[in-house]
């Protein structure tokens, strides 16, 4: 299999990562910035560059990992950080508006499986 492989690059940009995804450049860009992703700045280059293969890779496996999406996992993270700045006393209102948000989650989750059905 590595022999078929010859003419895909080791290293691109996020640029040509974007495309091969089929999603648009600031979407790789936010996923790098969240760490889902990882880019690397060369030696040679100024801009950071992704390893082809193992970007592909990894995007795949966070997509299989999760019926969420990777924006809705990324708006749970930025949650969870807001959380942590939160006043101990007042934790429990937004834990319970979050339980809110997630119970609203699920349910449109549960539509669109139904909708599929």
């Amino acid at each position: 299999m590595v022999s078929e492989m010859k003419d895909v690059p080791e290293w691109a940009n996020a640029a040509i990562i974007a495309q091969l995804l089929g999603v648009s450049t600031r979407r790789i860009q936010k996923l790098t910035q969240d760490g889902f992703l990882i880019a690397e700045r060369l030696p040679d280059c100024n801009s950071f560059k992704y390893r082809v293969c193992e970007t592909i890779q990894a995007y795949i496996a966070m997509s299989k990992s999760s019926s969420f999406s990777s924006e809705q996992l990324t708006d749970a993270k930025r949650f969870a950080d807001l959380l942590s700045k939160v006043p101990e006393e007042k934790r429990a209102v937004v834990v319970m508006m979050a339980q809110a948000f997630i119970s609203g989650m699920e349910a449109q989750e549960q539509l669109a499986a139904e909708k599929v059905s």
